[in-house]
């Protein structure tokens, strides 16, 4: 999707130009709404990957779920259509950012082309939501810090799944791949031995070919 996005962006400029449609200073926040996009995309993804993992038909509903989503993100029309809408029903505008490809989609449109500014609660609540899609998987963001040998100390907060896990009585499902140098197969290790009811599925792969197999 991101090279995709490269090739399309310099077919984009080309296109403005022609039309006389100027670049503002807002451009400099195009990256940010870029890595909620990469984030939120990421998070769902490994989200799809672990349920899939365990429901191997699930495989077959991703392609309408992926249709879906485009449809209920402001790709073809501005997010103002649903934010006006939940304000006639007495709801605050920023439940549309807990899609959080909403907040991505339009902030990266408003930096680009222009248009109206997108509300600050909106695209926090993407940004946030995006987070917690993609830190879900971590037993903390200080352990990982650590690994990498970053001080933990620079990490303010810690999303201490472990805490959580330890408390939760649910039953609790972990894929990770042995060979997983991005985030060490340890954590996952860990995250199953703290659920009161879990299951460690381990596969003899790395990090993107996890599993290494959908069959």
């Amino acid at each position: 999707g991101v090279v995709d996005l490269l090739i399309a962006m310099p077919v984009l400029f080309l296109l403005m130009a022609m039309r006389d449609v100027g670049v503002g200073s807002n451009v400099v926040l195009a990256p940010l709404f870029l890595v909620i996009a990469v984030a939120s995309c990421l998070g769902i993804g490994l989200w799809i990957s672990a349920i899939n993992v365990r429901y191997r038909d699930f495989r077959y509903v991703v392609p309408f779920f992926v249709q879906l989503w485009l449809f209920v993100t402001p790709v073809i029309y501005p997010s103002t259509m649903v934010t006006d809408r939940l304000s006639a029903f007495g709801l605050p505008e920023w439940l549309y950012g807990l899609n959080p490809m909403a907040g991505a989609v339009e902030g990266f449109r408003w930096s680009v082309v222009g248009g109206v500014q997108p509300s600050v609660a909106l695209i926090a609540v993407s940004a946030a939501v995006s987070a917690l899609l993609l830190i879900s998987g971590f037993t903390s963001t200080a352990a990982v810090a650590r690994e990498m040998l970053r001080p933990p100390f620079i990490v303010r907060d810690h999303f201490d799944n472990l805490a959580v896990l330890r408390q939760f009585s649910g039953p609790v499902l972990v894929a990770h791949g042995r060979f997983d140098r991005t985030i060490a197969y340890q954590h996952g290790v860990r995250l199953s031995q703290a659920a009161r009811r879990a299951e460690l599925l381990t596969y003899e792969s790395g990090h993107n070919d996890c599993p290494p197999t959908w069959d």
